[in-house]
């Protein structure tokens, strides 16, 4: 599948969003979402990874699924 460049920048701006959404209890957050593409159709084996200065062991990375769908568990808060 071929994006042009302006599909590329939705689809970075589309990951973005989704990355906004947290949760936190007892001191550790998760974050969770879905990665998809310009037509809304779930991206399998899509990579994520989360940097940041806080994050001593440095950059998270994951995969999505099947689905699109992704975690990233037990990070410190």
């Amino acid at each position: 599948m071929r994006f042009s460049r302006a599909g590329i920048k939705r689809l970075g701006i589309a990951v973005v969003l989704l990355l906004a959404y947290s949760s936190t209890s007892f001191g550790k957050s998760s974050i969770e979402g879905m990665v998809v593409d310009f037509y809304g159709q779930a991206l399998k084996g899509a990579a994520i990874e989360l940097k940041g200065i806080q994050l001593s062991k440095g950059p998270i990375r994951t995969t999505s699924d099947s689905n699109g769908q992704y975690q990233i568990k037990d990070l410190d808060g």
